[in-house]
Order: structure tokens, then sequence, then C-alpha cells
């Protein structure tokens, strides 16, 4: 009893927070190499009604977003470890794009007052105090050079310019106009990229040195993206609807797709951030409906599944496809993964349901009854050939937690235990 107690304890330590329609911040585990990009641990890290967006990573263990709360955008802390989600700040207005001052601990982040100004604030990560950094131009996007030095595009004449900014002396320089929002460091250089927008007929990647204003083009971007960021010295990646392209900046090669997030249910990418190991990558879109639970070995169909999968995929790879047959509300693709003799119960060890035939009845009736079926894993145990998830399912609108304990025996499901 007391290793099931545990289970739960840390199961439940993950902090939850209902489905926005609009944008989310999703989160993967990142390995590129050889030209190959390899995605794992998704998760919706967000999950929050309205608008979330504009990641940062703090470090390798904590990043920054914007998230809606109650109405209006206050700088969210995410924990990555534990999943678990604080507030920076306590403000009556909207902070956007939070980011790291160097050298101390504090961030910045343009703060939308509720008069309709719009200032550059910095925000304590000790406590909750604030002040303006900047209120003499009007911000809309920011990187620190250095921590007395501020690259940022500032929104005048209908558009966005590229200035910079010394701290110290509080003056400020303008170093182009009509860029895109997206300002990145590129690494091991002491230059700064961003996008052009002057030629009509294409957005230019370019890289400007600080001090001497001088710039050079890079290459172009997809049509119509806006944001990009680096993953070494000579490749960048961006987004575009549900696919991440890259390019190699050493030679004149286009764009590249490496991967579909569509699978994933993630779709009109707008926001990247990699962290400083670049093993974690943060994706920003909309979702597009088809929710799954961490579909990276997904497939076209769902097979049969024998012991020499089993070894191949693990027993996680069957209960995900399981949970797509479910929240796609395909009878058949469901009950594919049960054992004829399967048994669901309520726990401790009251049976809902003896056997196949009983369960797919169950089902298939559930099916017809609903509009709207999702379901979310939010932390999962994998204990030899048991899986112990914590579950969010949301029934037409209407959400449901609970501990499902399933057991798995030559490739199928052989028992499932719910604790709602």
């Amino acid at each position: 009893m007391k290793s099931w107690t545990l289970i739960f304890t840390l199961l439940f330590t993950t902090i939850a927070i209902p489905q926005s329609p609009d944008t989310d911040v999703y989160m993967f585990d990142f390995n590129y190499s050889n030209g190959k990009l390899e995605l794992s641990n998704f998760k919706n890290i967000s999950d929050n009604e309205g608008y979330d967006n504009q990641p940062y990573f703090l470090d390798d263990t904590f990043l920054l977003f914007s998230s809606n709360r109650g109405g209006q955008n206050d700088i969210a802390k995410y924990y990555i470890p534990y999943g678990s989600k604080v507030w920076v700040n306590f403000t009556p207005g909207s902070e956007y794009s939070p980011i790291k001052i160097p050298n101390q601990n504090a961030v910045s982040a343009i703060r939308l007052e509720q008069d309709g100004t719009q200032k550059l604030y910095k925000y304590s990560l000790s406590t909750t105090d604030s002040e303006i950094l900047i209120d003499d131009i009007v911000i809309g996007y920011q990187l620190w050079y250095d921590e007395n030095t501020l690259v940022s595009a500032v929104l005048e004449d209908n558009g966005l310019s590229l200035y910079v900014t010394d701290l110290i002396t509080k003056k400020h320089r303008r170093l182009d106009t009509n860029i895109g929002r997206s300002l990145q460091k590129i690494p091991n250089s002491n230059e700064v990229s961003y996008i052009s927008k002057k030629n009509s007929n294409k957005r230019e990647i370019k890289s400007i040195n600080i001090a001497s204003g001088r710039q050079n083009t890079i290459t172009t971007t997809l049509k119509d993206s806006e944001d990009f960021i680096w993953l070494n010295r000579n490749t960048l990646l961006m987004g575009k609807g549900p696919k991440l392209y890259t390019i190699s900046t050493r030679n004149n090669s286009d764009w590249k797709e490496i991967n579909d997030l569509k699978r994933f249910g993630i779709d009109n990418i707008s926001r990247l951030a990699i962290n400083d190991n670049i093993n974690k990558l943060v994706v920003v879109g909309e979702s597009n409906g088809a929710i799954v639970a961490n579909p990276e070995d997904d497939k076209n169909s769902t097979p049969e599944i024998g012991n020499q999968e089993i070894e191949k995929s693990g027993v996680a790879a069957i209960i995900e496809r399981h949970l797509r047959g479910y929240v796609n509300k395909d009878i058949n693709a469901f009950m594919a993964t049960f054992s004829d003799d399967v048994k669901i119960y309520d726990y401790p060890n009251k049976i809902t349901s003896d056997g196949a035939t009983a369960v797919k009845e169950t089902y298939t009736n559930f099916f017809r009854r609903i509009k709207n079926l999702n379901a979310e894993v939010l932390k999962r145990m994998v204990l030899g050939n048991k899986i112990v998830d914590h579950e969010r399912v949301t029934i037409d609108g209407n959400a449901i937690y609970a501990i499902a304990i399933y057991e798995v025996n030559n490739g199928k499901i052989t028992r499932v235990t719910y604790i709602q």
C-alpha cells in the first residue's frame, strides 16, 4: 500500500489548468543530429484558456512565458522537472515577452497598462517588485545583448524598427527599419540576427554587428513565417503551419522539412525556444483538435501488436495507441489493444467490465452518446509491464481526473484499474 501511496503523491504534483482553445505552449525532449530531429516526452505545459505564448528558457530548470490569468496576461515560471507553475508578478497590467536580465535575479517584460500605454519593466524574481526600465520608446520585442545593452523591436511608423539602447546612458540608436519580431543572438559570435521585411518579394534573415551597425544577409525565411531560432552556429529552425524546417547557412540549400507536429495535435506554429543544452524544444501553436498522448510512435493505422513489437516499442506505445483510439472514438482501434479476457476495475477491486465483449458494448454506446472527447496524460510512470497514468479526460466540456493503472501481457491490455 505504501508503494501505491508514493505513486499517487508523485503523480498529483503536476499542476493542471484547463486547456486553451487559442495558443498553447508545448515542450519536447529534443535531439538533432545528422540532419534528423527526434522529439519525445511531448507535453502541453501551459494547458490554459486564452493566449499563452512567448516562451523563454530562464535556464535548464525553468521556463518563462506569458500566460493568461483571469483575462489578463502575467509572467508564468514553469518548473520543468516537476511540471509546476508559479506567477512571477501581480500587477493590474498585462505582461508579455519575459526575458532574463544578464547577471541579475530579474527579468524584463513588456507591460501593457490598463490605459493602453506600453512600457518595458524590470521584475524581481525574488520578490514581486517591479520598476520601469524604458518608457520613452514603445518596445514590442526585446533581446538582452549584455547587462547594459538592449536590442529591441520598437513600434513606429505602423511597423517595427530595430533599436539598440544603452541602459547606462538611456540613449537609443536606430539600426534598421521594417523588421520582424524575432531577435536572436547568433551562437559563437558577437552578432544579432533579425528578419528584414524591406524586400516586398521575400523576407530575409540578417545579421548585424551592434557596435558598427554592419549588416549581412544570411538567408531568406519560409514564406510568411516570422519566428526562428538557432540550433547551432550554422543551422536555423523555423515553423510553418504544423511543420518544422531547418536550413544550413554554410551553403545555398533550401529549407528542409524535418518534422510534422500535426500528430501531436499542434498547428499554426508561432514561436520557438530552445534551452542552452539543446535538449529541450518549446513550440507555441494552436490545437488542431487531434489531442493524443505522447504520439511520437504514431502510425497511420493501429495494427495488432505481438511480442516482437513490444520489445521494440515498449508497453507505453500500446497505451498510446489505446488512447488514440479512445479520443478518436474509433471502437475498432480502441478494442485492438485489449485482450479477450480483459477486466476493467474501479479501485481497488470492483469489476465494471469483464471480457472484451462487455467492454466493447459499453464503449460503443459511450462513443455514440458523446460529441466531444479529449484525453491528456499529465504524468506517467512505467513499472515493468504496468503503466500508471495521471489522466485528464474531457467529455463534452466536463473534465474528469483519474489515475489509470494499465497491465499489459503478450502485447495486449489485460487489466485496467481506475481511480477517479
